[in-house]
C-alpha cells in the first residue's frame, strides 16, 4: 500500500533538509519512492507514456498536491523525460513541485512548475494519479482503494510482461510516427532485456 500524501511530502522534505546528493537523473525513483511504489518502467517518459488516459490530469487548475507531474520537450535530446511530485501552491497560486537536479545534481529542492519550461525547456505534459500501475496516496485519500489484484508473476516472469509491453507501445509510436518515442520506449526495453540477462 502506497503512503498517505503527507508522509510522501515528508519524504521528499528529507532528501531535501538531509542534503542527500543520491538523486542524479533518478527522477522517476524519486517520485515513486516518496509514494512507496515499487520499480516498473525504466525512464520518466516510459511511465508517462504507460499512464492510462483515464488518469491524465492536463488541466493546471485540477492538479494537487501528490500529483505527479511530466515535464518534455518533444524535440529534445533527452530521451528520458522528467517527473516531479507536486508540493501544493504558493500564496499566489503557483504550483510547486519537488525535484531533483534543479539547483544542484543529485540533490532535492522545491522549485515551481515554471521552472521547467523556462530553464530546461521542457513543457508540462500531463499530471496524474497514478504511477508504475499504482494509484498514488492522491487518489487514495478521498477513498478508501480498491482491493488490487495481486501482481500475478513476479522475478523474471514480470520482467517478461513489461518487456513485451513496452514491445507494443514502441510500435505503436513507431506506426504513429512519434520517432523520439519509439526510440525511448525501445531504449528502456534494451535495458530491461539487460536485466533480465544480468539475473538469469
Amino acid at each position: 500500500m502506497t503512503r498517505s500524501v503527507k508522509d510522501q511530502m515528508s519524504y521528499l522534505r528529507r532528501q531535501h533538509t538531509s542534503g542527500s546528493r543520491e538523486w542524479g537523473a533518478l527522477c522517476l525513483k524519486l517520485a515513486r519512492s516518496a509514494a512507496d511504489i515499487p520499480a516498473r518502467y525504466p525512464s520518466a517518459l516510459v511511465a508517462q507514456e504507460a499512464t492510462p488516459r483515464e488518469h491524465r490530469i492536463y488541466d493546471l487548475d485540477k492538479v494537487k498536491r501528490g500529483h505527479v507531474m511530466y515535464f518534455d520537450d518533444p524535440n529534445d535530446s533527452n530521451e528520458f523525460g522528467h517527473i516531479a511530485t507536486c508540493s501544493g501552491r504558493d500564496k499566489h497560486g503557483n504550483i510547486l513541485t519537488w525535484s531533483n537536479d534543479v539547483r544542484v545534481y543529485g540533490g532535492v529542492d522545491l522549485v515551481r512548475a515554471t521552472f521547467y519550461p523556462q530553464y530546461w525547456g521542457d513543457r508540462f505534459v500531463f499530471a496524474s494519479d497514478w504511477l508504475n500501475g499504482e494509484l498514488l496516496p492522491v487518489a487514495t485519500a478521498a477513498k478508501p482503494p480498491a482491493k488490487k489484484p495481486p501482481l500475478g508473476r513476479g522475478g523474471r516472469a514480470r520482467l517478461d510482461d513489461i518487456i513485451q509491453e513496452l514491445e507494443g507501445m514502441a510500435e505503436r509510436h513507431r506506426e504513429a510516427k512519434h520517432p523520439k518515442l519509439a526510440r525511448a520506449l525501445r531504449q528502456g526495453r534494451r535495458k530491461l532485456i539487460k536485466i533480465r540477462k544480468e539475473f538469469s
